[in-house]
């Protein structure tokens, strides 16, 4: 059954290729990028592969059609072109790479697009209100040779691209870069489908689990990876108060994407029930964004002892008044991981068998994963019930964190270098649950959702069934999602 799922969405997305050679062919550019964005960011959801050269290839067809020759200024030393298509600060990797490049001596000329211009301010607190550029306009086409041009233009000898899954834009305009420009793509979604492959110089890894991918799953030759670890980032604000009346009550973190917790068994929201029904001292509060289905049904249950909200500026003062970090089931959180171990909460992780459970430094030694609910449960009346115990545990999580100097001298070291200062040892990796729990949790209308996107109306004309059921599944989310 789940063989035949599969080749129905590889049909679907071969589908969406043939859209888009089709419209490549009839020399409609925009139709043709904004399809790849549409199949691309399909696949992203399903991940039945990770990458398609001829998707990329095409962009830069299309790219070497519109662009005009450019004349490169000559490339000064230490300066660095920073491709953000994300735009945000406080989320991703953004901040840690841009303070190390600052305080490494490097200057940074950084691009993103005009609707990111509200964090214009704290971006120009590191580098500069005049360092700061945007891409205008709704037309990729046009967002293409913007990009391109300022590439040309920004004297850069390094360039590199935080990009989404689905950036045609990045590719176009860096199929072109200046002659001698080194791309650094930062892999941020390691375990799922991008674009990019055919862009880059060398692929940043933010663990061994994502070096390995590329090999393996993209093709990509060990000399164009290197290995970087990552640091969590902490912003500081005052702790706002939660709505728990229960002074004397334990509190359990857990946050994150909400889709990282769906998975056909639902066993991430049966391990929380089981805590909150065997500890009544203990009570819940859930962080993030999606679908809110299940966690509401899930407070619906427990009213004075569970809650949610979406992403809240005092996070941290909260992690840091948690028993202990509850990690997303069937994905675990990486970042969110991080936050915890930063914070000296243990990360209590149930662990999914075919999804890589590799999310720190020195992960061979993490000793907070458990196979099963039971596992956990156990682990976690040891944490509750014997604070020496929990204290001991908690003495043990700063080795599995890098520092922002780690980060910085590393970073140097890749770029003139050319490869890392650590190695990446040949392993298994699990990977195939990856792949299989979108077969499983993308279903009825979730995979139709997928068929109604951004610039995507003219894409009822191919899909006329799955679109409409994809438009009102739209409508309805409206109603569950943060």
């Amino acid at each position: 059954m789940k063989k035949k799922r599969a080749l129905n969405i590889l049909n679907d997305f071969e589908k969406m290729k043939r859209i888009a050679k089709s419209f490549y062919d009839h020399k409609d550019w925009e139709k043709a990028l904004k399809t790849i964005f549409f199949a691309s960011g399909f696949m992203y959801t399903m991940n039945q592969c990770q990458y398609d050269t001829e998707l990329e290839e095409m962009i830069k067809k299309i790219a070497d059609e519109n662009l005009p020759a450019l004349e490169p200024k000559p490339v000064k030393n230490k300066m660095v072109v920073y491709y953000d298509g994300f735009g945000h600060l406080s989320r991703g990797l953004s901040g840690i790479y841009i303070k190390a490049l600052t305080q490494l001596g490097y200057q940074i000329k950084y691009i993103t697009f005009a609707e990111n211009r509200r964090y214009h301010n704290r971006f120009a607190q590191l580098i500069g209100d005049n360092n700061i550029h945007y891409i205008e306009g709704n037309f990729y086409v046009k967002q293409i040779l913007q990009l391109a041009d300022f590439l040309a233009n920004s004297e850069a000898e390094i360039a590199f691209l935080y990009i989404h899954p689905d950036d045609v834009v990045a590719v176009g305009a860096f199929s072109h870069c200046p002659p001698g420009m080194k791309r650094y793509l930062i892999n941020l979604t390691d375990h799922a489908f991008w674009l990019g492959k055919s862009v880059c110089d060398k692929v940043i890894n933010f663990r061994e689990f994502g070096y390995l991918t590329c090999i393996r799953k993209r093709d990509i030759p060990a000399s164009k990876l290197v290995y970087l670890p990552y640091y969590p980032a902490v912003e500081t604000a005052d702790f706002q108060g939660l709505p728990f009346s229960h002074c004397d009550h334990r509190l359990i973190l857990s946050g994150g994407a909400l889709y990282k917790t769906q998975s056909k068994d639902k066993k991430y929201y049966r391990l929380i029930e089981a805590i909150l029904d065997t500890w009544s001292n203990v009570d819940f509060v859930y962080f993030g964004c999606g679908d809110t289905r299940e966690i509401r049904h899930l407070i619906q249950k427990y009213p004075d002892r569970a809650f949610f909200s979406t992403e809240r500026s005092d996070f941290f003062e909260i992690m840091k008044r948690c028993t202990f970090y509850l990690s997303t089931y069937p994905y675990n959180g990486g970042l969110m991981t991080q936050f915890s171990l930063l914070a000296g909460k243990v990360p209590v992780t149930l662990i999914h068998p075919e999804v890589d459970a590799e999310l720190t430094v020195h992960h061979e030694q993490s000793f907070w994963n458990y196979p099963t609910i039971d596992g956990c449960l156990q682990e976690i009346g040891r944490l509750l019930g014997n604070d020496s115990y929990r204290r001991q545990q908690e003495t043990r999580l700063q080795p599995f964190l890098i520092t922002a100097n780690q980060f910085a001298q590393e970073l140097q070291y890749i770029l003139l270098h050319g490869r890392s200062m650590r190695s990446v040892a040949d392993r298994e990796i699990a990977f195939d649950g990856f792949q299989m729990l979108p077969l499983e949790n993308m279903i009825g209308f979730r995979y139709y959702r997928l068929f109604f996107r951004k610039y995507g109306a003219y894409m009822i004309r191919f899909f006329p069934i799955k679109y409409c059921l994809g438009m009102l599944a739209a409508i309805f989310e409206k109603r569950y999602k943060q």
